[in-house]
């Protein structure tokens, strides 16, 4: 046989070999326990997005999933207590200066704010920009970051808002 032909012939075979060999060495280095149930394929509705934000009481939480309801615990994830505040995928990030307080942001400027962890409030946004982070002192201030990059502060629980200059710190 000419060497020619040969060589796509030898490639196709070591193809087939790697091919049936690689599964099985996936398989043998899972944990015994990821084999006791069967794998199935998870599609893009069953993933669930979740941020955690966490308080300076460890054993409280919140939680955002899929962007759009929020969760909260008081005994370290064994319960959550929740409700849908946004449309899927609007909320992106919060932050929790104490256990009761809780500011959310989100996308087209989107802002929600708790100061007793049980009546949510929709604030007035700075800017008609995606929200990205909030960083909170207390209940009553707050920074908020734009997905452009620029910051915006509140020193009145999102009453009013003020850029932050570039190369300021907030205060």
């Amino acid at each position: 046989m000419a060497s020619h032909k040969l060589f796509p012939r030898l490639l196709s075979h070591l193809f087939c070999a790697v091919s049936t060999i690689l599964p099985v060495v996936a398989l043998i280095s899972l944990p015994s326990h990821a084999l006791a149930a069967p794998l199935r394929p998870q599609t893009l509705a069953q993933r669930s997005s979740v941020a955690v934000i966490d308080t300076p009481v460890p054993a409280v939480k919140w939680r955002i999933t899929d962007g759009a309801f929020v969760e909260r615990t008081v005994d370290g994830g064994a319960t959550w207590h929740g409700q849908e505040l946004a449309a899927s995928g609007s909320l992106l990030a919060g932050s929790a200066p104490n256990a009761t307080a809780c500011w959310l942001v989100g996308r087209n400027g989107l802002i929600f704010l708790t100061k007793d962890a049980k009546k949510w409030k929709k604030l007035s946004p700075p800017a008609s920009v995606d929200l990205v982070a909030i960083s909170a002192k207390n209940a009553s201030s707050a920074v908020a970051t734009a997905s452009d990059g620029r910051r915006f502060s509140t020193h009145d629980g999102g009453k009013k808002w003020t850029e932050v200059p570039a190369h300021a710190t907030p205060q």
